[in-house]
């Protein structure tokens, strides 16, 4: 008897040595292609526990769809998006569920975009053999904490290589031979609130595809399944349960493509709304504002049945919804600012010449406008300097915004060029190298930006990551 226990003992000791192991290699083993999906969750964990006012769910068109900071800019509130390529309901349900172990929102925002698509139902999840769909389940699930929550996500919605999802040692053993750093890289390349935009548009050609017919539309034959309205009343009976404001919200689809089934859509969407009013939630649908939300607001995707915004798209779909939320959600409107240390908190707050150390450091900023004497043509082309006094020039972070009444563009990192040499500026100011690689040049697709006129402010961020802002006395009218 003493032998067994000695045995027993021996494979227990074992086990727990072998999956210490398996943790400590966990940071190892991450293969290269990291995605929103895994990236929103390793970027939760950190943020401070119960600081969030917003928590936004669901699939890539919600991160390609809204901007976080233009909402929290407008409403003084703190956003995040938890989000992962064609989530379903179901996944969405687990991620609601772990999220709220950590924050406690005044609202939830769960995209809608997993109904439009037919037959979802958890038994075909599960036995789903897409590689596509795979990938997106373990894209939602893999960087979430070891915890019981996990293991009832796991062992519910994956049919098979259960084990590969708690330990990526096991999931990568392709990678093993290719370890190196690299494999982890990106892993914090998110911004704080997970939102990706595109900057490009929908060409004409691609439009005119979807005018044509030649796309097939989503499922004439829309429903919700049994599994699916399952999950729905899980996801409502958690919220209430929490004491959290709830919201479904639908991001645009092309109206061009939307026109090619539009009764069958509405017909879904009637019994969407039937079976949310029933449980006293209300859905935002933005389609109904598609007449603001022309090609112009689409990214260039390929031509099908899934289109995403753009970032005029997104910053639309978000103002919008800003305005819908003052009314319909005032309670999650936060009187006081958590974090107003960002580019679009200046510039929806009208911070247009902003410089908190009341002129012991000057912002200077000069630019130049380098399109033809005709007018703007297809692209807008910003050239200038931006400098923080007694600051390295390379330090110095640059936006450029462009204003007017009804709308705000800030620049993305792709369209910006920094860092380029203008000598003559630490010439000026007679400081020898600290401005040589002070300038910038924009480069911004007109189509991006709304007819009328703009003025011009430069932002920059030092490397104290204090901002300030100047207004250019120029400019520039887009007809």
């Amino acid at each position: 008897m003493k032998k067994i226990y000695t045995f027993i003992l021996k494979v227990v000791i074992l086990f727990f040595l072998i999956i210490t192991c398996l943790f400590l290699l966990e940071n190892t083993f991450i293969r290269k292609d990291v995605n929103f999906g895994t990236l929103s969750w390793s970027n939760f964990y950190p943020i401070k526990k119960n600081s969030l006012d917003i928590m936004f769910f669901g699939n890539s068109h919600i991160y390609n769809g809204i901007s976080g900071k233009v909402i929290d800019a407008n409403l003084n509130t703190k956003s995040y998006t938890i989000s992962s390529g064609g989530q379903t309901i179901y996944q969405t349900y687990f991620n609601i569920k772990e999220a709220l172990e950590f924050q406690n929102p005044k609202l939830i925002v769960v995209e809608t975009y997993s109904f439009q698509e037919k037959n979802i139902t958890l038994e075909n999840l599960r036995k789903t053999e897409s590689e596509s769909t795979n990938k997106s389940k373990l894209s939602s699930i893999i960087k979430k904490r070891f915890s019981l929550n996990k293991f009832i996500e796991a062992n519910t919605l994956y049919d098979k290589d259960k084990v590969g999802i708690f330990f990526s040692v096991v999931r990568n053993h392709s990678e093993w031979k290719n370890i190196n750093d690299s494999n982890s890289k990106g892993q914090n390349e998110i911004n704080y609130n997970g939102n990706f935009f595109h900057k490009k548009i929908l060409t004409i050609d691609k439009l005119q595809s979807y005018s044509s017919g030649s796309v097939n539309p989503l499922s004439k034959n829309f429903e919700i399944t049994f599994d699916e309205k399952v999950y729905l009343n899980k996801i409502i009976d958690l919220c209430r349960k929490k004491n959290v404001g709830i919201l479904f919200l639908t991001i645009p689809i092309l109206p061009e493509y939307l026109s090619t089934f539009e009764e069958e859509y509405k017909t879904h969407k009637e019994n969407l709304v039937g079976f949310l009013k029933k449980k006293e939630v209300k859905l935002l649908d933005l389609n109904l504002k598609h007449d603001k939300f022309d090609y112009t607001n689409f990214a260039n995707d390929n031509v099908g049945r899934n289109q995403h915004l753009n970032y005029k798209g997104a910053i639309k779909s978000s103002l919008n919804f800003v305005e819908y939320i003052k009314v319909n959600f005032p309670e999650v409107l936060n009187p006081k600012s958590k974090d107003s240390n960002f580019v679009e908190h200046l510039i929806y707050n009208n911070k247009f010449n902003y410089n908190p150390d009341n002129l012991f450091k000057v912002y200077v900023g000069k630019t130049t406008i380098l399109n033809n004497k005709n007018g703007i043509d297809k692209t807008l082309e910003i050239n200038g300097w931006m400098i923080v006094k007694g600051e390295q020039s390379t330090l110095t972070e640059k936006y450029v915004c462009l204003v007017n009444n009804k709308y705000k563009y800030i620049n993305l990192d792709n369209q910006i060029t920094k860092n380029l040499p203008r000598k003559e500026v630490s010439k000026r100011f007679n400081k020898e190298n600290l401005y040589d690689l002070c300038g910038f040049k924009v480069k911004i697709n007109t189509k991006l930006l709304d007819k009328g006129e703009y003025k011009l402010v430069l932002i920059s961020k030092d490397q104290n990551d204090v901002f300030r802002s100047k207004t250019i006395n120029k400019s520039i009218i887009i007809e």
